[in-house]
């Protein structure tokens, strides 16, 4: 198989380690982020070096698995998902992980995964700050969306209000630097916070339910599980069934076209 991880640091890494070590064939790897600092804390593979080498996560990564030497072709490409690079190897992998804190970023890969017709694992971490010095809710969501099915606008996962910001973040600065901020931890302007554990524990979760699905070990049918969400502080894990669509995308299955993924603002890319 050939599967792509769009986001490679918080739980973008673990997928990437639990793929490789499982003995994914192809492996490809879509951040055009440089390794920081404040990654350390969530990054597997990543190191000081690595920050003051100014080094792009893919890379790193990849040769960090290239040193290890089993048997599974890696590619990365340091670029945003919404690079023609990217779009076109990602339309050629048979499964798609999407580990993006972003909801325009996470919005474009339902849609990209639609048009070519791949399954899409959305794993999504939520934490809030309680306003004394804890945390009220900590929460995390995967998601798997088959491309004729709902999408995570529909679903509430994502909202047009958020993605609109992040298009437009010229425009709209204010809101868009308050959602940067708060990416992580609701409430509070955290970028290093103590999330490697809750971001392995989604990611693994994330990463058995891609194996339920292709080798069914689960006394559910995987048609019943559409998503599965974890409550840490409630000590609940919730699965919820499949989702009716009210109606599919026209563009399912739609692949290649001009303008690219039907867009205009895309229309410029090379």
């Amino acid at each position: 198989m050939k599967i792509g991880i769009v986001g490679l640091s918080g739980t973008g890494s673990p997928v990437a380690e639990m793929l490789y070590r499982l003995g994914v064939g192809e492996l490809l790897f879509i951040d055009n982020d440089r390794i920081e600092e404040k990654n350390l804390s969530r990054m597997l593979n990543a190191s000081i070096e690595d920050v003051r080498n100014n080094r792009y996560k893919v890379e790193l990564l990849k040769e960090a698995y290239d040193k290890i030497g089993l048997d599974s072709n890696i590619q990365s490409i340091p670029q945003k998902v919404q690079s023609i690079e990217a779009i076109n190897a990602l339309a050629q992998c048979d499964i798609v992980f999407g580990c993006m804190d972003t909801h325009s970023g996470r919005a474009f890969l339902n849609r990209l995964c639609t048009f070519y017709l791949i399954p899409y694992f959305d794993i999504g971490v939520k934490l809030k700050a309680d306003d004394i010095g804890g945390v009220s809710e900590v929460c995390g969501t995967i998601r798997y969306l088959e491309p004729d099915g709902s999408s995570l606008l529909s679903r509430g996962a994502i909202n047009q209000e958020k993605i609109s910001a992040e298009d437009m973040h010229l425009e709209n600065p204010k809101l868009y630097n308050q959602l940067r901020r708060e990416k992580y931890i609701q409430g509070v302007n955290e970028e290093s916070p103590a999330v490697i554990s809750i971001n392995t524990m989604l990611s693994s979760m994330a990463v058995n339910d891609f194996l339920a699905r292709i080798h069914p070990y689960r006394n559910q049918d995987n048609s019943d599980i559409e998503s599965i969400a974890i409550n840490l502080c409630e000590l609940e894990f919730v699965k919820s069934p499949k989702s009716i669509s009210a109606a599919k995308p026209l563009y399912v299955g739609m692949g290649d076209m001009v303008p690219v993924l039907d867009m205009p603002s895309l229309s410029e890319l090379k």
